[in-house]
């Protein structure tokens, strides 16, 4: 298995529905039927002591070397607002590795907003 680390969350609100901030460590998969020899985000809920509500999900996606805040929630309609581009604003901090110039024309690029709109 690729997580060794004791898995990080916190469950943000209950009511009738649940939210939960959760850490997605390094190497997981955000599928909900990744490739075989790869362990998924459902896999690892299924090993938190807290019994989570049926059909608790992630909030979107990360990519599977990337780690981060992960909401986990059983509200469908918490689920398509935020993954909705449109209703929430995103922000992302991200480590380039390598000898980048500040100056360089690829790195001013990638400074500026970058808007994602749905046709």
């Amino acid at each position: 298995a690729v997580v060794a680390a004791a898995l990080s969350w916190l469950r943000v609100w209950a009511g009738a529905f649940a939210c939960y901030a959760f850490h997605k460590p390094e190497g997981v998969n955000s599928q909900r039927n990744p490739p075989a020899d790869q362990e998924s985000v459902y896999d690892l809920l299924d090993r938190l002591p807290e019994e989570f509500p049926p059909r608790t999900v992630p909030v979107g996606r990360l990519d599977r070397w990337t780690s981060g805040l992960m909401l986990l929630t059983d509200d469908s309609v918490l689920n398509m607002q935020v993954c909705s581009a449109q209703s929430c604003s995103k922000r992302y901090l991200v480590t380039v590795r390598g000898n980048w110039s500040s100056a360089s024309e690829t790195v001013q690029r990638l400074r500026k907003p970058y808007r994602y709109l749905r046709k």
